[in-house]
């Protein structure tokens, strides 16, 4: 290697680490902050069921002796519990069966760059 080509490396080294290295730091950040989200999401929809399978059937209770849930007063409990707890989610659906409950849930993930977002 010559004096003249010493820096050379150098140079490459300096112009390719914040082509390289950045994006993917960045990608490793917003992965991690999408991750933690769903997880808040996750533990959001679950309380929402836990709270909708409190929705006791009480006329089918004492009529029958038959322990069931009342199907929409659980929907609207779920609905209820999970805005409360998640203010951006969005209740995609719940299934009331005689006695358990599942609830599903979604939320609009942000664009990480504006040159991605829809216009109009």
């Amino acid at each position: 290697m010559n004096r003249d080509e010493a820096g050379q490396t150098l140079v490459a080294l300096a112009l390719l680490l914040p082509l390289v290295l950045l994006p993917v730091v960045a990608y490793a950040i917003q992965a991690t902050l999408l991750a933690s989200r769903a997880s808040l999401l996750q533990a959001a929809a679950a309380r929402a069921a836990e709270d909708a399978s409190q929705a006791v059937d009480i006329g089918a209770l004492r009529s029958r002796g038959v322990l069931q849930l009342d199907a929409s007063e659980a929907s609207r409990i779920a609905r209820t519990s999970l805005a409360a707890e998640d203010a951006a989610a969005e209740l995609d659906g719940v299934a009331v069966g005689p006695v358990s409950v599942s609830a599903a849930s979604s939320e609009p993930a942000a664009s990480p760059s504006p040159r991605w977002r829809r216009q109009g």
